[in-house]
């Protein structure tokens, strides 16, 4: 009994050593089979590259600080210091330089700038004097009193009705703009005595400034600044001595303008 139990255990052990040693051939078997591929590795190699990899450049947008040009009146030669600053501060600083605002406006300015027009002082006493003709010999009646300056009267105006005026769309802003020069024209002696063509001033009487001068004159609410400007500029402004046997001249609204060029603004 025992050497039998010895015989199957030894039966065992040999089963397992043989398929041991089976197994282990098998894998070096299969191990031997299996080729190795050099090329695939070179091209794993081949394919990486020593190049750093390049990034998309940030774009660089430049500052336009230069000055944009535009077609404007040579001011510098056509007006007065006093009416240059003028028309830079509405003109230029706005850029209102679309007709025919631009052109009728600097028509208006060429024309107070002559500094012939005068408005009288209503406050000023009027004196009677009698002179004799030098020619005739005959006696002449005059009159003498105050008048201000309409050049210094619509500036002054403009001026300080300018930062109200701007808040207005644009075209209401510059139909007041010309309704302020406008009225001023209106106060002078010249057109008083029909020194001024009806017809020159009609030109610039379009229908919306007809309708900004009337509700200045009717003292609209909206417009009341405007009525404030003018008696600033009239409290402000010094008056001059005329007497009224000088003879006033006829004036005319500029109708040739000089020609715009082009300028840096």
């Amino acid at each position: 009994m025992y050497i039998e139990i010895l015989g199957i255990l030894f039966l065992f052990i040999s089963i397992f050593v043989i398929r041991k040693i089976f197994t282990s051939k098998n894998i070096q078997e299969n191990n031997d089979e299996i080729p190795f591929d050099e090329s695939e590795e070179v091209t794993i190699e081949e394919n990486i590259s020593d190049d750093p990899i390049e990034k998309e450049q940030e774009k660089i947008y430049e500052l336009q600080t230069h000055k944009v040009k535009y077609q404007i009146y040579d001011y510098s030669k056509n007006l007065t210091y006093e009416f240059r600053d003028l028309y830079v501060d509405i003109v230029l600083n706005n850029l209102w330089i679309n007709e025919p605002f631009h052109s009728t406006f600097y028509k208006v300015l060429i024309l107070f700038d002559k500094d012939e027009l005068m408005i009288k002082d209503k406050n000023s006493k009027i004196l009677t004097l009698n002179v004799r003709d030098q020619y005739s010999n005959n006696m002449i009646v005059s009159k003498s009193y105050q008048v201000f300056s309409s050049k210094r009267i619509v500036k002054m105006t403009l001026l300080k009705a300018l930062n109200e005026i701007i808040k207005f769309k644009k075209d209401d802003a510059q139909n007041i703009i010309l309704a302020i020069c406008i009225i001023t024209l209106q106060k002078s002696l010249h057109f008083a005595n029909g020194k001024i063509s009806n017809d020159s001033v009609d030109k610039l009487l379009t229908t919306n400034v007809k309708a900004i001068i009337s509700m200045i004159k009717d003292k609209h609410n909206q417009l009341s600044f405007i009525e404030d400007s003018f008696l600033f500029a009239f409290l402000n402004t010094i008056t001059e001595p005329y007497n009224d046997s000088e003879e006033l001249s006829f004036i005319k609204i500029p109708t040739n303008l000089p020609k715009k060029i082009l300028t840096q603004i």
